[in-house]
């Protein structure tokens, strides 16, 4: 089931910072993909056309969860497939949950059955400590080195910066016999919701 839920992201070129500009560019110029009709298709619509190639993304596919979970009642994992930690864990102990962070454990002891906890968006806090595009200029004002991945992803303004990795955690419950006997978690890749939006 984990191998099979994979969906492809946008991946940006890779970026290097020009000394003389002092701006971020591209290893390689970009490439636009040609297409046939570059025409308008209407004739209303000929005197005010216009026209521009679409882009060629870079595109990669990445699965949908970093991990999928079995635990018992008393919140011990049973079977696990993970990005985050691949050992089992009791996850009712906030340590042991993603940034050790995750409160999940409390909040799904009266899910009934068919019910689905959905949490809140769950990762760590990446700063920076500049606004606007990092520049070595900008660094040097803020009293820090010039190192774009020790600071936060911004597009263009930081191509090179460190990225934000979250998740929203699923879980649902596990009957056997009509007795609750353990839940399921599946914690969704953040970045799927970022490209979408």
């Amino acid at each position: 089931f984990y191998k099979s839920k994979q969906r492809e992201i946008i991946v940006h070129e890779k970026y290097y910072y020009d000394e003389r500009t002092n701006s971020w560019k591209r290893d390689k110029k970009r490439i636009n993909k040609k297409i046939r009709e570059e025409k308008a298709q209407l004739k209303d619509n000929e005197k005010e056309f216009n026209y521009t190639d679409p882009l060629e993304l870079k595109r990669v596919k990445i699965p949908i969860y970093k991990e999928i979970n079995y635990f018992d009642i008393k919140g011990k994992e049973i079977y696990k497939v993970s990005q985050i930690n691949k050992k089992l864990l009791d996850i009712s102990k906030k340590k042991n949950t993603y940034v050790n962070s995750e409160e999940y454990y409390k909040k799904i002891k009266d899910l009934k059955k068919g019910q689905i906890y959905v949490s809140d968006v769950i990762g760590q806090s990446v700063k920076t400590n500049v606004i606007g595009t990092f520049t070595k200029r900008k660094a040097k004002e803020a009293n820090i080195a010039f190192k774009a991945e020790e600071q936060a992803y911004a597009g263009k303004e930081n191509p090179n910066g460190k990225r934000f990795e979250g998740i929203i955690r699923f879980v649902t419950p596990v009957y056997k016999d009509d007795k609750k006997v353990g839940y399921v978690s599946l914690a969704l890749d953040h970045e799927h919701i970022m490209q979408f939006t």
